[in-house]
């Protein structure tokens, strides 16, 4: 059977994902585990997430 390659890092980019989830931290203050700092992160991790489930649908096709 051929193996499909996969290509994760296509689906999610996870340099810009950790750029991302840094300046958030960055922007908010204390730790990055408040309560505004989680909420941002958790709606930047949806918004990547449907973007990535996209991306896996169209090479679906």
């Amino acid at each position: 059977m051929a193996k499909i390659s996969l290509k994760l890092d296509e689906l999610i980019d996870g340099v810009m994902l950790r750029h991302d989830m840094t300046a958030l931290t960055a922007a908010h203050a204390g730790d990055g585990s408040g309560p505004a700092t989680r909420a941002a992160v958790l709606q930047l991790l949806k918004a990547r997430l449907a973007g990535g489930r996209k991306i896996a649908e169209a090479m679906l096709r």
